[in-house]
């Protein structure tokens, strides 16, 4: 402890700048666009609906296509629920690592063991 107290500007404040940017840009980039891809999906089933409706393609090859096309929006749902995830458990990595900044910026060099900074600071 005492050694991130003294050194908090070298070790925790990067720390805290590499988690703040990794955690959230790249993906929720990323599950913009897999939300742009799940529309474009749905849009190619409705098509394919119509096409079938109409008699341009046959039951053989919508379902084959219908079958692939589900298939693909559930992987991107997959990304996506995964994505959403490490958002959130990457924001809940910088509130403690955050609380953590805190405590060392405003502490002084500990001088014996405390059971309860342990506890509050480890996991």
């Amino acid at each position: 402890m005492n050694k991130l107290i003294y050194g908090h500007r070298y070790v925790l404040k990067p720390l805290y700048e590499t988690v703040g940017d990794n955690c959230a840009e790249d993906n929720i980039n990323r599950i913009r666009e897999l939300e742009i891809l799940l529309f474009q999906n749905a849009e190619q089933k409705e098509t394919l609906t119509k096409l079938m409706a109409q008699g341009y393609i046959d039951k053989v090859l919508y379902n084959r296509e219908c079958n692939a096309l589900s298939l693909q929006a559930e992987n991107y749902k997959t990304e996506k629920e995964s994505l959403s995830l490490n958002v959130l458990e990457g924001n809940a990595r910088l509130t403690e690592l955050t609380s953590f900044l805190h405590f060392v910026k405003r502490s002084s060099m500990l001088t014996e063991y405390d059971e309860s900074l342990f506890k509050q600071f480890v996991k």
